[in-house]
Protein backbone atom coordinates (compact mmCIF):
# COMPACT_ATOMS: atom_id res chain seq x y z
CA UNK A 1 0.00 0.00 0.00
CA UNK A 2 1.13 3.53 -0.77
CA UNK A 3 0.27 6.36 1.64
CA UNK A 4 0.60 9.99 0.49
CA UNK A 5 -0.18 13.16 2.41
CA UNK A 6 -3.31 15.21 1.98
CA UNK A 7 -3.38 15.91 -1.78
CA UNK A 8 -2.76 12.97 -4.06
CA UNK A 9 -1.68 14.15 -7.41
CA UNK A 10 -4.04 16.53 -8.99
CA UNK A 11 -1.95 18.27 -11.59
CA UNK A 12 0.94 17.55 -13.91
CA UNK A 13 4.23 19.30 -14.31
CA UNK A 14 4.54 20.86 -17.75
CA UNK A 15 8.15 21.66 -18.50
CA UNK A 16 8.41 24.74 -20.73
CA UNK A 17 11.59 26.35 -21.99
CA UNK A 18 12.06 30.13 -21.69
CA UNK A 19 14.69 32.81 -21.98
CA UNK A 20 15.97 34.59 -18.90
CA UNK A 21 13.30 37.25 -19.30
CA UNK A 22 10.58 34.63 -19.18
CA UNK A 23 9.74 34.70 -22.89
CA UNK A 24 9.20 31.12 -24.23
CA UNK A 25 11.64 29.62 -26.71
CA UNK A 26 10.34 28.36 -30.03
CA UNK A 27 12.66 25.39 -29.62
CA UNK A 28 15.25 24.82 -26.92
CA UNK A 29 18.67 24.33 -28.44
CA UNK A 30 19.92 22.33 -25.49
CA UNK A 31 18.04 19.95 -23.27
CA UNK A 32 16.08 21.56 -20.45
CA UNK A 33 16.23 19.76 -17.11
CA UNK A 34 12.93 19.92 -15.27
CA UNK A 35 13.83 18.98 -11.68
CA UNK A 36 10.98 18.31 -9.32
CA UNK A 37 11.53 17.49 -5.66
CA UNK A 38 9.09 15.53 -3.55
CA UNK A 39 9.97 16.27 0.06
CA UNK A 40 8.81 13.15 1.75
CA UNK A 41 10.35 13.12 5.17
CA UNK A 42 13.36 11.20 6.50
CA UNK A 43 14.57 8.85 9.15
CA UNK A 44 17.88 8.49 10.84
CA UNK A 45 19.31 6.02 8.34
CA UNK A 46 18.75 6.57 4.60
CA UNK A 47 20.19 4.91 1.54
CA UNK A 48 20.38 6.90 -1.71
CA UNK A 49 19.94 5.19 -5.08
CA UNK A 50 19.25 6.31 -8.63
CA UNK A 51 18.15 4.97 -12.00
CA UNK A 52 17.48 6.46 -15.38
CA UNK A 53 16.63 5.63 -18.94
CA UNK A 54 18.13 7.09 -22.11
CA UNK A 55 17.50 4.21 -24.50
CA UNK A 56 14.15 2.70 -25.43
CA UNK A 57 15.39 0.75 -28.44
CA UNK A 58 14.44 -2.59 -26.91
CA UNK A 59 10.82 -1.73 -27.49
CA UNK A 60 7.73 -2.77 -25.56
CA UNK A 61 8.53 -6.01 -23.76
CA UNK A 62 5.80 -6.31 -21.16
CA UNK A 63 6.25 -5.58 -17.48
CA UNK A 64 9.90 -6.24 -16.81
CA UNK A 65 10.91 -6.36 -13.18
CA UNK A 66 14.58 -5.84 -12.45
CA UNK A 67 17.31 -3.59 -11.09
CA UNK A 68 17.48 -1.46 -14.27
CA UNK A 69 15.10 -0.09 -16.86
CA UNK A 70 17.51 -1.20 -19.56
CA UNK A 71 16.41 -0.62 -23.17
CA UNK A 72 12.75 -1.57 -22.93
CA UNK A 73 9.47 -0.28 -21.58
CA UNK A 74 6.06 -1.68 -20.71
CA UNK A 75 3.75 0.00 -23.25
CA UNK A 76 3.32 3.09 -25.42
CA UNK A 77 0.69 4.74 -27.57
CA UNK A 78 1.33 7.53 -30.04
CA UNK A 79 5.07 7.52 -29.28
CA UNK A 80 7.90 7.13 -31.77
CA UNK A 81 10.78 5.64 -29.81
CA UNK A 82 13.32 4.70 -32.51
CA UNK A 83 12.76 7.05 -35.43
CA UNK A 84 15.76 8.85 -33.95
CA UNK A 85 17.74 6.55 -31.60
CA UNK A 86 17.74 7.69 -27.98
CA UNK A 87 14.69 9.95 -28.32
CA UNK A 88 11.02 9.81 -27.56
CA UNK A 89 8.65 11.94 -29.62
CA UNK A 90 5.12 11.82 -30.96
CA UNK A 91 4.36 9.31 -33.65
CA UNK A 92 1.59 9.70 -36.14
CA UNK A 93 -0.78 6.88 -36.93
CA UNK A 94 -0.02 5.25 -40.28
CA UNK A 95 -2.45 6.46 -42.92
CA UNK A 96 -4.32 4.19 -45.30
CA UNK A 97 -3.31 6.59 -48.09
CA UNK A 98 -0.08 8.59 -47.97
CA UNK A 99 -0.45 12.37 -48.39
CA UNK A 100 1.60 13.76 -51.32
CA UNK A 101 3.28 17.17 -51.44
CA UNK A 102 5.11 18.55 -54.48
CA UNK A 103 8.65 19.89 -54.48
CA UNK A 104 9.30 20.38 -58.22
CA UNK A 105 7.59 19.75 -61.56
CA UNK A 106 10.48 21.00 -63.73
CA UNK A 107 13.40 18.68 -63.00
CA UNK A 108 13.52 16.49 -66.10
CA UNK A 109 14.27 12.83 -65.36
CA UNK A 110 15.46 12.99 -61.72
CA UNK A 111 18.00 10.22 -61.10
CA UNK A 112 19.36 10.78 -57.58
CA UNK A 113 18.24 12.55 -54.38
CA UNK A 114 19.88 13.23 -51.02
CA UNK A 115 18.79 15.13 -47.90
CA UNK A 116 21.13 17.42 -45.97
CA UNK A 117 21.17 20.81 -44.26
CA UNK A 118 22.79 22.75 -47.10
CA UNK A 119 22.28 26.28 -45.73
CA UNK A 120 22.98 25.45 -42.08
CA UNK A 121 19.62 26.62 -40.74
CA UNK A 122 18.78 23.40 -38.91
CA UNK A 123 16.33 21.76 -41.30
CA UNK A 124 16.77 19.28 -44.14
CA UNK A 125 17.16 20.58 -47.67
CA UNK A 126 17.04 18.44 -50.81
CA UNK A 127 19.81 17.87 -53.38
CA UNK A 128 19.11 16.22 -56.72
CA UNK A 129 20.67 15.10 -60.01
CA UNK A 130 18.60 15.09 -63.21
CA UNK A 131 19.55 12.67 -65.98
CA UNK A 132 17.50 14.54 -68.58
CA UNK A 133 18.04 18.12 -67.42
CA UNK A 134 21.85 17.56 -67.17
CA UNK A 135 21.73 19.43 -63.91
CA UNK A 136 22.54 19.32 -60.20
CA UNK A 137 20.12 21.34 -58.08
CA UNK A 138 19.16 21.88 -54.48
CA UNK A 139 15.87 22.97 -52.93
CA UNK A 140 16.02 25.18 -49.86
CA UNK A 141 13.57 24.15 -47.16
CA UNK A 142 11.82 27.36 -46.15
CA UNK A 143 9.97 25.79 -43.25
CA UNK A 144 6.25 25.79 -42.63
CA UNK A 145 3.76 22.97 -42.44
CA UNK A 146 4.09 21.65 -45.06
CA UNK A 147 7.46 23.22 -45.97
CA UNK A 148 7.88 25.55 -48.91
CA UNK A 149 10.80 24.92 -51.28
CA UNK A 150 13.04 27.29 -53.26
CA UNK A 151 15.01 25.74 -56.18
CA UNK A 152 18.66 26.76 -56.59
CA UNK A 153 20.97 25.49 -59.35
CA UNK A 154 24.43 24.15 -58.50
CA UNK A 155 25.67 22.70 -61.81
CA UNK A 156 24.38 22.87 -65.41
CA UNK A 157 25.53 21.19 -68.60
CA UNK A 158 26.52 18.07 -66.64
CA UNK A 159 25.55 15.52 -69.28
CA UNK A 160 23.25 12.83 -67.87
CA UNK A 161 23.82 13.76 -64.24
CA UNK A 162 23.37 10.43 -62.44
CA UNK A 163 24.26 10.65 -58.76
CA UNK A 164 24.62 13.14 -55.89
CA UNK A 165 25.72 12.86 -52.28
CA UNK A 166 25.96 15.67 -49.72
CA UNK A 167 28.80 15.76 -47.16
CA UNK A 168 31.29 18.21 -45.68
CA UNK A 169 34.13 17.01 -47.90
CA UNK A 170 36.50 19.96 -47.41
CA UNK A 171 35.81 20.12 -43.65
CA UNK A 172 34.87 23.78 -43.53
CA UNK A 173 31.61 23.22 -41.65
CA UNK A 174 29.24 23.39 -44.62
CA UNK A 175 27.71 20.61 -46.70
CA UNK A 176 29.30 20.11 -50.10
CA UNK A 177 27.97 17.99 -52.97
CA UNK A 178 29.70 15.14 -54.80
CA UNK A 179 28.23 14.25 -58.19
CA UNK A 180 28.96 12.09 -61.20
CA UNK A 181 27.56 12.07 -64.76
CA UNK A 182 26.75 9.10 -66.98
CA UNK A 183 27.58 10.67 -70.35
CA UNK A 184 30.30 13.07 -69.23
CA UNK A 185 31.99 10.29 -67.22
CA UNK A 186 33.16 12.81 -64.64
CA UNK A 187 33.28 12.83 -60.84
CA UNK A 188 33.13 16.35 -59.37
CA UNK A 189 33.25 18.03 -55.97
CA UNK A 190 30.99 21.07 -55.66
CA UNK A 191 32.22 22.99 -52.63
CA UNK A 192 29.61 25.00 -50.73
CA UNK A 193 30.39 28.59 -49.74
CA UNK A 194 28.44 28.03 -46.53
CA UNK A 195 24.99 29.23 -47.59
CA UNK A 196 24.45 27.23 -50.74
CA UNK A 197 24.45 30.42 -52.84
CA UNK A 198 27.78 29.93 -54.63
CA UNK A 199 29.76 26.78 -55.33
CA UNK A 200 33.35 26.03 -56.33
CA UNK A 201 33.69 23.21 -58.86
CA UNK A 202 36.58 20.72 -58.71
CA UNK A 203 36.95 17.90 -61.22
CA UNK A 204 38.12 14.87 -59.25
CA UNK A 205 38.21 12.27 -62.05
CA UNK A 206 37.32 11.94 -65.74
CA UNK A 207 36.99 8.99 -68.09
CA UNK A 208 34.50 7.19 -65.81
CA UNK A 209 32.33 5.96 -68.66
CA UNK A 210 28.69 5.62 -67.58
CA UNK A 211 29.37 6.73 -64.02
CA UNK A 212 26.24 5.76 -62.10
CA UNK A 213 26.98 6.21 -58.39
CA UNK A 214 29.03 8.48 -56.17
CA UNK A 215 29.40 8.41 -52.40
CA UNK A 216 31.48 9.73 -49.49
CA UNK A 217 33.10 8.15 -46.41
CA UNK A 218 36.34 8.28 -44.43
CA UNK A 219 37.91 5.05 -45.68
CA UNK A 220 41.39 5.23 -44.14
CA UNK A 221 40.44 6.64 -40.74
CA UNK A 222 42.38 9.88 -41.01
CA UNK A 223 39.33 12.08 -40.40
CA UNK A 224 39.11 13.34 -43.98
CA UNK A 225 36.21 12.22 -46.20
CA UNK A 226 37.18 10.14 -49.22
CA UNK A 227 35.18 9.59 -52.41
CA UNK A 228 34.02 6.51 -54.29
CA UNK A 229 32.25 5.82 -57.56
CA UNK A 230 30.80 3.00 -59.67
CA UNK A 231 31.07 3.21 -63.48
CA UNK A 232 29.15 0.75 -65.64
CA UNK A 233 31.45 0.65 -68.69
CA UNK A 234 33.56 -1.46 -68.54
CA UNK A 235 32.55 -2.07 -64.93
CA UNK A 236 34.79 -0.28 -62.48
CA UNK A 237 34.61 0.57 -58.79
CA UNK A 238 37.20 2.98 -57.44
CA UNK A 239 37.97 5.26 -54.50
CA UNK A 240 39.74 8.60 -54.20
CA UNK A 241 41.64 9.08 -50.96
CA UNK A 242 41.81 12.64 -49.67
CA UNK A 243 45.32 14.04 -49.32
CA UNK A 244 44.04 17.25 -47.74
CA UNK A 245 44.68 20.77 -48.92
CA UNK A 246 42.40 23.40 -50.40
CA UNK A 247 41.38 22.51 -53.02
CA UNK A 248 41.50 18.89 -51.87
CA UNK A 249 44.14 16.67 -53.48
CA UNK A 250 43.17 13.07 -54.32
CA UNK A 251 44.88 9.71 -54.83
CA UNK A 252 42.92 7.32 -57.03
CA UNK A 253 42.71 3.61 -56.24
CA UNK A 254 40.85 1.21 -58.54
CA UNK A 255 39.34 -1.59 -56.48
CA UNK A 256 37.87 -3.65 -59.31
CA UNK A 257 37.88 -3.08 -63.08
CA UNK A 258 35.86 -6.17 -64.05
CA UNK A 259 32.59 -5.57 -62.21
CA UNK A 260 30.33 -5.65 -65.25
CA UNK A 261 27.66 -2.99 -65.29
CA UNK A 262 28.61 -1.53 -61.90
CA UNK A 263 25.63 0.35 -60.51
CA UNK A 264 26.14 1.26 -56.85
CA UNK A 265 28.97 1.48 -54.32
CA UNK A 266 27.99 2.19 -50.70
CA UNK A 267 30.16 2.42 -47.53
CA UNK A 268 29.28 0.47 -44.36
CA UNK A 269 31.22 -1.13 -41.51
CA UNK A 270 29.98 -4.67 -42.15
CA UNK A 271 32.56 -6.51 -40.04
CA UNK A 272 32.33 -4.05 -37.12
CA UNK A 273 36.09 -3.44 -37.00
CA UNK A 274 35.81 0.33 -37.00
CA UNK A 275 36.51 1.06 -40.66
CA UNK A 276 34.26 1.43 -43.69
CA UNK A 277 33.86 -1.52 -46.02
CA UNK A 278 32.13 -1.24 -49.42
CA UNK A 279 28.99 -2.86 -50.88
CA UNK A 280 28.64 -3.00 -54.65
CA UNK A 281 26.07 -4.11 -57.23
CA UNK A 282 26.67 -5.02 -60.88
CA UNK A 283 23.71 -5.06 -63.27
CA UNK A 284 25.38 -6.97 -66.12
CA UNK A 285 27.24 -9.49 -63.94
CA UNK A 286 24.14 -10.01 -61.71
CA UNK A 287 26.54 -9.54 -58.82
CA UNK A 288 26.23 -8.42 -55.21
CA UNK A 289 29.63 -8.16 -53.49
CA UNK A 290 31.29 -6.45 -50.59
CA UNK A 291 34.91 -5.49 -50.15
CA UNK A 292 36.43 -5.81 -46.70
CA UNK A 293 38.65 -2.88 -45.79
CA UNK A 294 41.84 -4.43 -44.41
CA UNK A 295 43.61 -1.12 -43.86
CA UNK A 296 47.16 -0.40 -44.98
CA UNK A 297 48.61 2.27 -47.23
CA UNK A 298 47.43 1.98 -49.91
CA UNK A 299 44.26 0.35 -48.61
CA UNK A 300 43.94 -3.40 -49.05
CA UNK A 301 40.52 -4.71 -50.12
CA UNK A 302 39.29 -8.31 -49.96
CA UNK A 303 36.25 -9.11 -52.08
CA UNK A 304 33.43 -11.27 -50.71
CA UNK A 305 30.70 -12.35 -53.17
CA UNK A 306 27.23 -12.62 -51.67
CA UNK A 307 25.62 -13.66 -54.94
CA UNK A 308 26.53 -13.75 -58.65
CA UNK A 309 23.13 -14.83 -59.98
CA UNK A 310 20.69 -12.14 -58.92
CA UNK A 311 19.41 -11.09 -62.30
CA UNK A 312 20.08 -7.38 -62.59
CA UNK A 313 21.54 -6.32 -59.26
CA UNK A 314 20.95 -2.57 -59.14
CA UNK A 315 21.30 -1.10 -55.64
CA UNK A 316 22.20 -2.26 -52.14
CA UNK A 317 22.73 -0.68 -48.74
CA UNK A 318 23.15 -1.79 -45.13
CA UNK A 319 21.02 -1.27 -42.01
CA UNK A 320 20.41 -3.17 -38.79
CA UNK A 321 17.09 -4.65 -39.86
CA UNK A 322 16.69 -7.10 -36.97
CA UNK A 323 18.05 -4.85 -34.18
CA UNK A 324 20.73 -7.35 -33.18
CA UNK A 325 23.58 -4.83 -33.27
CA UNK A 326 25.14 -5.66 -36.66
CA UNK A 327 24.45 -4.44 -40.18
CA UNK A 328 22.36 -6.45 -42.62
CA UNK A 329 22.25 -5.87 -46.39
CA UNK A 330 19.18 -5.15 -48.50
CA UNK A 331 19.42 -5.24 -52.30
CA UNK A 332 17.08 -4.50 -55.21
CA UNK A 333 17.18 -6.36 -58.52
CA UNK A 334 16.22 -4.48 -61.67
CA UNK A 335 16.33 -7.41 -64.07
CA UNK A 336 14.00 -9.68 -62.10
CA UNK A 337 11.23 -9.01 -59.57
CA UNK A 338 13.00 -9.28 -56.24
CA UNK A 339 13.92 -7.41 -53.10
CA UNK A 340 16.18 -9.40 -50.78
CA UNK A 341 17.74 -9.27 -47.33
CA UNK A 342 21.06 -10.77 -46.26
CA UNK A 343 21.11 -11.15 -42.48
CA UNK A 344 24.46 -10.78 -40.76
CA UNK A 345 25.23 -13.80 -38.56
CA UNK A 346 27.23 -11.74 -36.05
CA UNK A 347 30.32 -13.90 -36.44
CA UNK A 348 33.89 -13.35 -37.57
CA UNK A 349 34.40 -14.01 -40.44
CA UNK A 350 31.04 -12.59 -41.43
CA UNK A 351 28.42 -14.99 -42.71
CA UNK A 352 25.08 -14.19 -44.31
CA UNK A 353 21.60 -15.70 -44.55
CA UNK A 354 19.67 -14.76 -47.69
CA UNK A 355 15.92 -14.07 -47.41
CA UNK A 356 13.48 -12.81 -50.03
CA UNK A 357 11.42 -9.83 -48.98
CA UNK A 358 9.45 -9.48 -52.22
CA UNK A 359 9.45 -11.66 -55.33
CA UNK A 360 6.71 -9.81 -57.24
CA UNK A 361 7.83 -6.17 -57.42
CA UNK A 362 8.73 -5.15 -60.99
CA UNK A 363 12.10 -3.52 -61.72
CA UNK A 364 13.01 -2.17 -58.28
CA UNK A 365 15.73 0.47 -58.65
CA UNK A 366 16.59 2.03 -55.27
CA UNK A 367 15.86 0.95 -51.69
CA UNK A 368 16.09 2.92 -48.45
CA UNK A 369 15.25 2.19 -44.81
CA UNK A 370 13.88 4.03 -41.78
CA UNK A 371 11.34 3.68 -38.99
CA UNK A 372 8.41 4.80 -41.11
CA UNK A 373 5.65 3.70 -38.75
CA UNK A 374 7.32 4.71 -35.49
CA UNK A 375 7.25 1.24 -33.96
CA UNK A 376 10.97 1.07 -33.30
CA UNK A 377 12.32 -1.05 -36.13
CA UNK A 378 13.60 -0.33 -39.62
CA UNK A 379 11.06 -0.48 -42.42
CA UNK A 380 11.90 -0.40 -46.13
CA UNK A 381 10.90 1.80 -49.05
CA UNK A 382 11.73 1.11 -52.72
CA UNK A 383 10.83 2.37 -56.18
CA UNK A 384 9.30 0.15 -58.85
CA UNK A 385 10.27 1.63 -62.21
CA UNK A 386 7.95 -0.32 -64.52
CA UNK A 387 5.05 -0.29 -62.08
CA UNK A 388 5.39 3.49 -61.62
CA UNK A 389 5.16 3.03 -57.87
CA UNK A 390 6.82 3.92 -54.61
CA UNK A 391 6.20 1.14 -52.06
CA UNK A 392 7.07 0.46 -48.43
CA UNK A 393 7.37 -2.71 -46.36
CA UNK A 394 6.41 -2.78 -42.70
CA UNK A 395 8.96 -4.68 -40.62
CA UNK A 396 7.03 -6.57 -37.95
CA UNK A 397 10.13 -7.89 -36.24
CA UNK A 398 9.58 -11.41 -37.52
CA UNK A 399 10.47 -13.31 -40.69
CA UNK A 400 10.43 -11.26 -43.88
CA UNK A 401 7.68 -13.51 -45.24
CA UNK A 402 5.32 -11.83 -42.82
CA UNK A 403 6.22 -8.24 -43.68
CA UNK A 404 3.34 -6.25 -45.17
CA UNK A 405 3.76 -4.13 -48.31
CA UNK A 406 1.88 -0.89 -48.98
CA UNK A 407 1.76 1.55 -51.88
CA UNK A 408 3.01 5.05 -51.16
CA UNK A 409 1.95 6.22 -54.61
CA UNK A 410 0.81 4.72 -57.90
CA UNK A 411 1.11 6.32 -61.33
CA UNK A 412 4.39 8.08 -60.50
CA UNK A 413 6.00 7.66 -63.95
CA UNK A 414 9.13 5.49 -63.81
CA UNK A 415 9.83 6.12 -60.14
CA UNK A 416 13.60 6.07 -59.63
CA UNK A 417 15.40 7.74 -56.69
CA UNK A 418 14.01 7.48 -53.16
CA UNK A 419 15.19 8.58 -49.73
CA UNK A 420 13.74 9.22 -46.25
CA UNK A 421 14.08 12.01 -43.71
CA UNK A 422 12.23 14.35 -41.37
CA UNK A 423 11.41 17.21 -43.74
CA UNK A 424 8.99 19.15 -41.55
CA UNK A 425 10.74 18.74 -38.19
CA UNK A 426 7.88 16.85 -36.55
CA UNK A 427 10.04 13.91 -35.44
CA UNK A 428 8.58 11.53 -38.05
CA UNK A 429 10.17 10.29 -41.26
CA UNK A 430 8.83 11.21 -44.67
CA UNK A 431 9.56 9.73 -48.11
CA UNK A 432 11.00 11.66 -51.09
CA UNK A 433 11.11 10.34 -54.67
CA UNK A 434 11.47 11.43 -58.27
CA UNK A 435 9.59 10.34 -61.43
CA UNK A 436 12.26 9.68 -64.07
CA UNK A 437 9.76 9.58 -66.96
CA UNK A 438 8.77 13.14 -66.19
CA UNK A 439 9.95 16.11 -64.17
CA UNK A 440 8.31 15.56 -60.78
CA UNK A 441 9.98 15.45 -57.37
CA UNK A 442 7.59 14.93 -54.44
CA UNK A 443 7.40 13.84 -50.82
CA UNK A 444 4.85 11.88 -48.82
CA UNK A 445 3.72 11.93 -45.24
CA UNK A 446 2.83 8.40 -44.09
CA UNK A 447 1.62 9.26 -40.61
CA UNK A 448 -1.26 11.44 -39.52
CA UNK A 449 -1.00 14.16 -36.91
CA UNK A 450 -1.14 12.93 -33.33
CA UNK A 451 -1.52 15.51 -30.56
CA UNK A 452 -0.83 13.26 -27.57
CA UNK A 453 1.19 10.17 -26.74
CA UNK A 454 2.13 8.28 -23.60
CA UNK A 455 4.82 5.77 -22.61
CA UNK A 456 4.88 3.64 -19.47
CA UNK A 457 8.17 2.29 -18.27
CA UNK A 458 8.96 -1.17 -17.05
CA UNK A 459 8.75 -1.78 -13.30
CA UNK A 460 11.93 -1.16 -11.32
CA UNK A 461 12.71 -2.95 -8.06
CA UNK A 462 13.69 -0.76 -5.08
CA UNK A 463 14.99 -2.03 -1.76
CA UNK A 464 13.64 -0.41 1.36
CA UNK A 465 10.95 2.14 2.20
CA UNK A 466 10.95 5.14 -0.13
CA UNK A 467 10.90 8.49 1.66
CA UNK A 468 12.31 10.91 -0.92
CA UNK A 469 12.24 10.99 -4.74
CA UNK A 470 13.85 13.29 -7.32
CA UNK A 471 12.59 13.20 -10.90
CA UNK A 472 14.55 14.62 -13.86
CA UNK A 473 13.56 14.91 -17.52
CA UNK A 474 15.94 16.03 -20.28
CA UNK A 475 13.74 17.34 -23.07
CA UNK A 476 13.33 19.80 -25.91
CA UNK A 477 9.91 21.41 -25.59
CA UNK A 478 8.86 23.84 -28.35
CA UNK A 479 6.18 26.44 -27.74
CA UNK A 480 2.75 24.84 -27.92
CA UNK A 481 4.00 21.45 -26.72
CA UNK A 482 4.25 19.82 -23.32
CA UNK A 483 5.89 17.02 -21.38
CA UNK A 484 4.18 15.53 -18.33
CA UNK A 485 5.69 13.04 -15.91
CA UNK A 486 4.06 10.86 -13.28
CA UNK A 487 5.21 7.93 -11.18
CA UNK A 488 3.76 5.21 -9.01
CA UNK A 489 5.15 2.81 -6.46
CA UNK A 490 3.86 -0.37 -4.93
CA UNK A 491 4.75 -3.28 -2.76
CA UNK A 492 4.95 -5.58 -5.81
CA UNK A 493 4.65 -5.28 -9.61
CA UNK A 494 1.06 -6.49 -9.47
CA UNK A 495 0.16 -4.19 -6.57
CA UNK A 496 1.07 -0.76 -7.90
CA UNK A 497 -0.52 2.39 -6.47
CA UNK A 498 -2.14 5.27 -8.29
CA UNK A 499 -0.22 7.49 -10.69
CA UNK A 500 1.15 10.55 -8.90
CA UNK A 501 1.76 13.52 -11.19
CA UNK A 502 4.95 15.37 -10.40
CA UNK A 503 4.37 18.98 -9.31
CA UNK A 504 6.75 21.45 -7.64
CA UNK A 505 5.77 22.89 -4.29
CA UNK A 506 3.65 19.88 -3.35
CA UNK A 507 5.61 17.92 -0.72
CA UNK A 508 4.54 14.33 -0.44
CA UNK A 509 5.28 11.60 2.04
CA UNK A 510 5.52 8.13 0.63
CA UNK A 511 5.77 5.24 3.07
CA UNK A 512 5.98 1.67 1.90
CA UNK A 513 6.77 -1.02 4.44
CA UNK A 514 8.95 -3.50 2.61
CA UNK A 515 10.60 -3.66 -0.82
CA UNK A 516 9.13 -1.26 -3.37
CA UNK A 517 8.51 -1.25 -7.10
CA UNK A 518 8.77 2.00 -9.13
CA UNK A 519 7.30 2.86 -12.53
CA UNK A 520 7.18 6.14 -14.48
CA UNK A 521 4.87 7.52 -17.14
CA UNK A 522 5.76 10.18 -19.74
CA UNK A 523 3.08 12.03 -21.67
CA UNK A 524 3.92 14.17 -24.72
CA UNK A 525 1.51 16.63 -26.30
CA UNK A 526 1.32 19.33 -28.98
CA UNK A 527 -1.25 21.63 -30.54
CA UNK A 528 0.78 22.23 -33.71
CA UNK A 529 1.18 19.50 -36.35
CA UNK A 530 4.59 20.88 -37.34
CA UNK A 531 6.27 20.60 -33.93
CA UNK A 532 6.59 17.97 -31.23
CA UNK A 533 8.47 17.68 -27.94
CA UNK A 534 11.45 15.36 -27.66
CA UNK A 535 12.51 13.48 -24.51
CA UNK A 536 16.08 12.21 -24.25
CA UNK A 537 16.24 10.91 -20.69
CA UNK A 538 14.17 10.28 -17.58
CA UNK A 539 16.07 10.11 -14.27
CA UNK A 540 15.05 9.17 -10.74
CA UNK A 541 16.94 9.45 -7.47
CA UNK A 542 15.46 8.27 -4.19
CA UNK A 543 16.25 7.74 -0.55
CA UNK A 544 15.03 4.68 1.28
CA UNK A 545 14.75 3.93 4.99
CA UNK A 546 17.08 1.21 6.14
CA UNK A 547 14.98 0.77 9.28
CA UNK A 548 11.29 1.67 9.51
CA UNK A 549 10.53 3.98 12.44
CA UNK A 550 8.01 2.61 14.87
CA UNK A 551 4.55 4.22 14.94
CA UNK A 552 3.77 7.05 12.60
CA UNK A 553 0.29 6.21 11.50
CA UNK A 554 1.20 6.16 7.83
CA UNK A 555 3.23 9.38 7.79
CA UNK A 556 6.90 9.99 8.41
CA UNK A 557 7.53 13.31 10.14
CA UNK A 558 10.87 15.15 9.72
Amino acid sequence: MVVVNDRVGISVVRCQGSDTDGVPHRVLTVGVMCMVWLLLGWSAALATESAGQTDWSGGPDGTVVGPSWGRGFSASEGISWLAVPGQLTLSGEVLDTAVQYGISDSFFRPSSLDLADIDGDGDLDLVGAAFGAHQVRWWRNEGGSPPEWTPLTIETGFAAAASVRAADVDRDGSMDVVACAWTDGELVLLANDGQGVSWTRQSVATGLSECHWADVADLNGDGAPDLMAAAADPGMVAVWISDGGMPVAWTEQIIDDAFGGARSLVPADLDADGDQDLIGTALVDDDLSWWRNDGGEPLVWTRQILSDSLGGSHHADAWDMDLDGDLDIVAAGFGHPWLKLWRHNGEDPVGWTEEQIDGVIMTPLVVDAGDLDGDGDMDLVATSNNWNRVMWWENNGGPVETWEVFDVVRNFPNAWPVTTGDLDGDGRLEIVSGASAGSDVAWWRLADFVDQGVLESAVLEIAGNVVEITVGVDATIPVGTGVAVAFRIGSAPGEMGEWTPVEPGQPRTVLLRGPASLQYRVELSTVDPSVAPVVRSVDFAWSSELEVRAGGGGRVQP
